[in-house]
């Protein structure tokens, strides 16, 4: 840059010096024509002033003359001057008299003036943007016969006093034009544009100045002075524009430097973590050339293929040579595939290593084909030794785990089995003395006896029912329920718990319940028993409300235990449907439980598709709600007849039993409940020898154990209904502890007529008989234990208005029957 910048200051001072010294010589040439004309303009000037001097005389030495006679001496005045007088003007207190009257330059000039307003002696004046010369002589007149002063003044114009001094149109700009001097008198005159070359021209009157000037200034160009800035310009477009396209070019290469090191920088950090990445996922990448058969990896595949510390290129031969001669022929066929279908490559196989160290290797690619490149395949492998162990012994705790439920399941089958005889044993030795003569004392311990056995049971059931829902072994059953039935029998059930507690048992039903809905009775009352019965449980003193509601647009029914018992902290709410969990969980609790009753009912209820809640206060009460989805049924169904709720009755005739069962305390309570209903018993404990005789056609029902030594239930029933006859067609009852709704489905399909769980109480035993004989109910046997009233129940209980209270040992009517 520094030689365009050289050669253009060189330029531009070589074409100032040249106006400069055209300046120069243009003054230099003004003040010369000055000088000559100074001398012609002075005496010019003087001669004018006498002349005016000489009319204003006159003027005063005459009587006041009229117009007409002052334009006649105005004419005579400046014929003798012509073309170079432009007006003579007379002013006289304010007015004025002009001749030439059309001087209309003159005139406007000398009006703007105003009276009074031009001096004695000399002045300039603009008169249309062009200097003029006044000049001026006082005389004294009259007006109106009153002594007065007058003024004559001589307009001259600058053409008339320089004519060979201006400068005619066509010719260069230079000329000479009137100035006032520094101290003249000057009215309109306006500064001369600089700068100007003045000579001064002094009088007694006054002075004046010529000065010299042009309209643009001196500094125009010389001649030929377009020259050297041309070729100034040339010279630095010459070189300016090659440097600045130079400097361009730097730029732009600069710039394109900077993004490329940017992109090198990102490059860098992208490949850094990409070795980052693969070297954290173990991962090992490879190409393959197809054309070539050149196959390049990493050192990683290098380790993942035992070839670390062997040099060389890498072939297909190498990758085939390594591959479990078992996986090989699938391993190369998945290759081919790929290449030939142009699709993604996805493989898994077997390594084996020098030394016989096996791998798991799972391979994936992509082909791709480029006219410079041809066709290839890149891909990564990695080793899945490790995962594949994990997932073998996975699977293997898995089959553990399936076979430790199994067993757990069997497990829980046997326990049942052998908890529920002994316990079908105690409890019927005890009802049996129950309904024997005894001493109030003796039936007081039999009945805490007989409680506890039943309390003991149903902790049986919560285990064994928690257990069947934790290994997913409930199905639900779809039938058309009558909701108003299973709330009416669930608070007859509980009316005597409820009355021994002297507190209120209400219900409260939605009007715009549907007749029937479909859901699960056995699990919708099994909910509302357990939640009633802990509403029981806690409650000492008011009442209990169980109510439904149905809501048709959502199709969901609700159900809400609400009771004024003690209610639940608020720091036990959280964890209360919890397995195993206990509103009071200290050693002095009054109140007793497995904990899991809770966690039956949100579990069961969950399996329905609902949810449950508590809101509770403590000290007020508690209320549980449950919902869950519900289509009104199509069909109004009986209520489900119950075993616990059947009444004990006696068959009109004497029925032939014959009962199958191995355990000798059973035999004992089911001949003596047998025995009191006036039935003919026969035992046996064999499953064969039931079969035996069950084929000498001498039995009305046959009461059938399912686990007996030589041959189960289940087999001994399908012997008898393969008989021919009417034997076949013997009415079997199944006895067993096992009482999931899967195996009583089982037994209906292996042929039997009916279901009883032990342990087995005289009222579901009776009950059953009569379903599947002829025989109905005629009478009720002895009170149970249950019926003895408590020294509580004799309280009376008031219900709530607005309420239906249902009172101990109310009879549930059945939907077809009138309430």
């Amino acid at each position: 840059m520094a030689a365009p910048a050289l050669i253009l200051v060189a330029g531009i001072f070589a074409y100032a010096q040249d106006i400069r010294l055209a300046d120069a010589t243009a003054r230099l040439d003004a003040i010369q024509r000055i000088e000559a004309a100074r001398p012609a303009l002075e005496r010019t000037l003087q001669e004018h002033l006498s002349g005016v001097r000489d009319f204003a005389a006159a003027l005063e030495a005459a009587p006041p003359a009229s117009d007409a006679d002052f334009a006649t001496m105005a004419a005579r005045f400046t014929a003798d001057t012509p073309g170079l007088v432009a007006a003579v003007a007379e002013t006289t207190d304010g007015a004025t008299r002009l001749h030439p009257t059309d001087a209309t330059r003159a005139v406007r000039a000398l009006a703007a003036l105003g009276p009074h307003a031009a001096r004695p002696g000399l002045g300039i004046l603009d008169i249309d943007g062009a200097p003029a010369l006044m000049l001026s002589a006082p005389f004294a007149t009259h007006v109106d016969d009153f002594p007065a002063t007058a003024r004559l003044t001589l307009v001259v114009t600058g053409a008339s006093l320089l004519p060979d001094l201006e400068t005619a149109p066509g010719t260069p700009p230079a000329g000479l034009t009137l100035l006032p001097a520094p101290d003249a008198w000057t009215r309109g005159i306006r500064e001369p544009p600089a700068p100007a070359t003045m000579v001064e021209i002094r009088m007694p009157e006054g002075g004046i100045a010529l000065g010299a000037t042009q309209v643009s200034g001196w500094r125009d160009v010389p001649p030929h002075g377009w020259i050297i800035p041309l070729l100034t310009l040339l010279s630095a477009a010459l070189v300016v524009v090659p440097m600045l396209r130079t400097r361009q070019l730097a730029i732009e290469r600069r710039r394109n430097l900077t993004e490329l090191d940017r992109r090198k920088a990102e490059l860098d950090l992208l490949s850094q973590r990409h070795g980052l990445a693969l070297e954290a996922s173990k991962v090992g990448v490879w190409d393959y050339d197809i054309g070539r058969d050149a196959l390049v990896w990493d050192g990683r595949m290098d380790e993942i293929y035992g070839y670390v510390g062997q040099p060389g290129p890498r072939l297909y031969q190498d990758w085939a040579n390594r591959i479990h001669p078992e996986d090989l022929a699938r391993a190369k066929t998945e290759f081919a595939d790929a290449i030939e279908n142009f699709s993604r490559y996805d493989s898994k196989y077997r390594v084996v290593l020098e030394g016989g160290t096996l791998r798991h290797v799972e391979a994936r690619g992509a082909v791709y084909s480029t006219p410079e490149t041809g066709t290839r395949i890149v891909g990564v492998n990695w080793d899945v030794s490790e995962q594949t162990r994990l997932t073998a012994e996975l699977i293997s705790r898995q089959q553990e785990a399936e076979a430790a439920s199994q067993a757990k399941s069997q497990f829980l089958a046997t326990m049942s089995h052998e908890i529920r005889t002994p316990m079908n044993g105690i409890l019927g030795m005890l009802d049996l003395l129950l309904h024997s003569e005894l001493h109030p004392e003796q039936r007081e311990r039999l009945e805490i006896a007989y409680g506890s056995a039943e309390h003991l049971l149903t902790i049986l059931n919560d285990i064994l029912e928690f257990s069947k829902l934790e290994a997913d072994r409930i199905e639900l059953q779809r039938l058309d329920v009558d909701v108003r039935a299973v709330v009416r029998e669930t608070v007859a059930l509980m009316s005597a718990a409820a009355q021994a507690q002297a507190v209120s048992l209400e219900m409260d039903l939605d009007p715009g319940l549907p007749a029937s809905l479909v859901a699960d009775p056995t699990r919708l009352r099994q909910v509302l028993l357990n939640l009633v019965g802990n509403a029981v449980k806690f409650t000492e003193d008011g009442a209990i409300t169980v109510s439904a509601r149905y809501e048709p647009g959502a199709a969901i029914v609700t159900f809400a235990v609400r009771d004024s018992g003690i209610g639940i902290p608020d720091d036990a709410v959280t964890g209360l449907f919890q397995r195993f969990a206990q509103v009071d969980s200290s050693d002095t609790r009054e109140r007793g439980g497995t904990g899991l009753g809770l966690a039956i009912c949100k579990q069961l209820v969950e399996l329905m598709g609902g949810g449950i809640s508590v809101r509770s206060v403590e000290g007020v009460g508690s209320t549980f709600t449950f919902w869950f989805p519900a289509m009104p049924g199509l069909t109004t169904p009986s209520a489900e007849p119950r075993a616990s709720e059947a009444p004990a009755i006696s068959a009109p005739r004497q029925l032939n039993i014959l009962v199958a069962e191995d355990n000798a305390t059973n035999q004992h309570v089911l001949k003596a409940y047998l025995d009191r209903a006036g039935h003919r018993v026969e035992m046996t404990g064999d499953g064969r020898d039931c079969v035996d005789r069950a084929a000498t056609g001498g039995y009305d029902v046959i009461l059938m154990d399912i686990q007996m030594p030589t041959m189960d239930g289940v087999d001994a029933t399908l012997l008898i209904r393969a008989m021919s006859g009417p034997v076949s067609k013997t009415p079997i009852i199944a006895l067993t502890a096992n009482a999931s709704s899967t195996e009583r489905d089982r037994y209906i399909a292996a042929g039997m007529n009916a279901h009883v769980s032990k342990p087995v109480s005289i009222d579901a035993l009776t009950a059953a008989i009569a379903s599947v004989t002829d025989t109905a109910p005629s009478c009720k046997s002895a009170p149970s234990h249950g019926a003895v009233p408590s020294p509580r129940a004799s309280r009376s209980v008031t219900p709530r208005p607005g309420r239906t209270t249902i009172p101990p040992q109310a009879t549930i009517p059945r939907p077809d029957q009138s309430p």
